[in-house]
Formats: structure tokens, C-alpha cells, sequence
């Protein structure tokens, strides 16, 4: 047992609550399949929480499952249609005299029983009070225990089961009960409901850095390395030089020759500070990073920046944004402290030639 949920149980406290996953790519099929034969939203959850161990330390944790709720070739049946998504078996007091003792299985590091589905055939049980879970308004009927003992048709008694209405539909929820923490998690699961035809499968995302399409004679472009696009964004480095250089752990800036000139490009989507801002979607408007509504770029005519701790360098700086993609960091230094009329035209031919990508912008990655 874990030592977060072994202080939990014994302190009487409910366990820290369980990271969120994306949806297995075979379950969102199984959604979208059942999506395919009927005429009602079918609901699913984009992102569930996954099995951490096994029954006894070093078992391997039990493959996630998904089943369906009714024939999906057979909607006109008066029978619930949705799905089912778990992992294990629960523990229960007919598993046995020691049952007590495994109870803890039940929690979501080992087990896990999530249904959601169109109710057909049998009236909503009693007891129910009005509430509000995952940002619906419904009813909700708490689990009575462990047991089923108290099951009315198939509403089982150690669920806690959520009603409400949407798309013109009646929807049912439920979580198999684990003890305090169960309805909070409920909740949560409730709040990732979509309709099965708009999820997609996780993936990882790359994005891709600027690139140089036209180099003068003896140039090399540095410009390969794709970036992971995540919740806290992105971001990717190309650079085009005008010497021989050999990649090294010191980098580029101490080897310039006299005359020398380097193009550096950052594309970055992220959040200064420690923002908790999804970047799928959106790039932070920074200031000083204004709206870039023109390409190419052009360098300015005169700098007063040098490279960082070289004040015989200058460097030719461009910020911008490029849409909702990314912020662009162009910086051009020149190892020379009066750069040449044909220094700057090359430096300007070389950033004018630059192909900047097109990120994408999704509600989740």
C-alpha cells in the first residue's frame, strides 16, 4: 500500500485524490461505435484515472477495460445505453471473512467502476436529492455501502449514482463506492463527459522550429529539433551560421570567428512566472511581443543591444507574435562592432528566407 493512502486510512482521512489520464484510443472506439448505431449524444470521459499496482507489492498493475451498456445494433430495446469503463474487481462482504481488510483495494489505485449511459426500462430509484457534480445540475443518490444489498432494479446500492438532463437526453452516472472521496471523484469524472464525437486520441505533439530555406555560400543551419507541445506549451531553437561549426556542450557564441554572423530564432509558447494556463489552445500575449503583421522580417537599422557578456558584439533583435502560435525571438549578432552595409544585407537576406511553421491549437494535448 502506498504510504499517502496507508496515512490516509489510518489518520481516517480521505486519500489524495487520483491523477486524470487520457482515454485509452480503444475506448474512445468503443464510444464512437456506439455513437455510430444510435440517435442520443453518447457521453464518455476524456480523461480517467489508471491502476498504480497489482493485488501484493511488484504485481503489475490490471489492464483498464471498457464495455459497452445494451447492444449498440439494437437502440430500440428499452435497456440503458452507454458504457462502463473500470479496471479490476472490487472486494465486497461476500469475497470472503477477510474482506474488511482488503477493503482498501477498492480505491482507485486498484480498482476502478465508472458507468454512464441513457437510463431505458426501470424508474429512477428513491431517495434522491437534488445536487450539482461536474458542473451539472441533477440529482444524486449516495451508495449505501459495500454491499448490494438494497439494489432496486439496476441501480447497485455501492454506487453513487448522478441524473440530470442534457442534449435533450436523461443521463445516468455512477462510481463504484470506495469510502470518502467517492462522490468528490464522481464529480471530477462528471466534468470530463463529451460527446464520444469529439474526442480524440492522445498523442504526443510536435511542433516544429523556423526554418531557413536560402543560405549564402558556406552557411549551415542548425534547425532539426522538434519541440513536445504539452499544457505548458512549447518550445523550439534553429540557427543558421555563417562559419563551420561542429555542435558542442559550449555552444556557438564563444567560437565565433571575426565577421562572424549567427541568426538565432525562438519560437516559444509559454507562460512567464508559474501560470497554470493551458497553452493547447493559446499563446501568452507578452509585452513587447506585439502582433507580427508582416513578413518577412526586417531587422532594425541601428542596435544598442550587445551579446550577452560580449560588448564588442552587437545583436539585432525582432520580438513579436505570429497569431495564437507562438512568440517569435529573433536575435542577429554580428562579430564585428561596426558591422558592414553588405554584413547587414546578408543578415537580412538569411532572416527574409525564413519559413515560419503554423502550430496547432487544440483544447487538449
Amino acid at each position: 500500500m502506498g504510504v499517502a493512502l496507508a496515512a490516509a486510512l489510518f489518520l481516517g482521512a480521505p486519500p489524495p485524490q487520483p491523477r486524470l489520464f487520457p482515454l485509452h484510443a480503444r475506448s474512445i472506439e468503443k464510444c464512437q461505435h456506439m455513437q455510430a448505431h444510435v440517435r442520443f449524444v453518447v457521453l464518455c470521459p476524456a480523461r480517467l484515472p489508471r491502476p498504480t499496482r497489482g493485488w501484493r507489492p511488484g504485481d503489475r498493475p490490471p489492464p483498464s477495460h471498457t464495455e459497452f451498456f445494451g447492444g449498440p445494433a439494437r437502440p430500440q430495446l428499452p435497456t440503458p445505453y452507454g458504457l462502463d469503463f473500470g479496471y479490476s474487481a472490487p472486494v465486497e462482504p461476500q469475497s470472503g471473512r477477510s474482506w474488511r481488510k482488503l477493503i482498501w483495494h477498492n480505491r482507485p489505485c486498484c480498482f476502478l467502476h465508472f458507468t454512464v449511459f441513457r437510463p431505458r426500462g426501470e424508474p429512477l430509484p428513491p431517495d434522491l436529492r437534488p445536487a450539482t457534480l461536474g458542473g451539472r445540475r441533477g440529482a444524486i443518490r449516495y451508495a449505501k455501502g459495500h454491499s448490494l444489498e438494497g439494489t432496486v432494479g439496476y441501480w447497485w446500492s455501492n454506487h453513487t449514482w448522478f441524473f440530470w438532463h442534457e442534449h435533450g437526453t436523461p443521463y445516468a452516472a455512477s462510481l463504484h463506492y470506495f469510502g470518502a472521496g467517492t462522490t468528490r471523484l464522481l464529480g471530477r469524472l462528471i466534468a470530463e463527459l463529451h460527446p464520444a464525437n469529439e474526442l480524440e486520441p492522445h498523442r504526443s505533439l510536435f511542433v516544429q522550429p523556423a526554418k531557413f530555406r536560402r543560405l549564402p555560400h558556406g552557411w549551415r543551419a542548425f534547425q532539426n529539433v522538434a519541440g513536445l507541445l504539452t499544457r505548458g506549451g512549447a518550445d523550439v531553437n534553429s540557427y543558421a551560421l555563417s562559419w563551420a561549426y561542429k555542435p558542442n556542450p559550449y555552444g556557438w557564441a564563444n567560437q565565433m570567428p571575426g565577421d562572424g554572423i549567427a541568426v538565432n530564432i525562438i519560437l516559444s509558447r509559454r507562460s512567464p512566472g508559474s501560470s497554470r494556463t493551458n497553452l493547447c489552445w493559446n499563446t501568452p500575449h507578452l509585452a513587447g511581443f506585439a502582433k507580427i503583421r508582416h513578413l518577412p522580417l526586417r531587422l532594425p537599422r541601428m542596435t544598442s543591444a550587445r551579446q550577452e557578456g560580449q560588448p564588442n558584439i552587437p545583436e539585432y533583435r525582432v520580438f513579436g507574435r505570429i497569431d495564437e502560435s507562438y512568440n517569435v525571438d529573433l536575435r542577429v549578432d554580428i562579430n564585428n562592432p561596426r558591422p558592414t552595409a553588405a554584413m547587414l544585407r546578408r543578415a537580412q537576406s538569411v532572416v527574409s528566407h525564413i519559413r515560419f511553421p503554423t502550430w496547432p491549437r487544440l483544447r487538449r494535448c
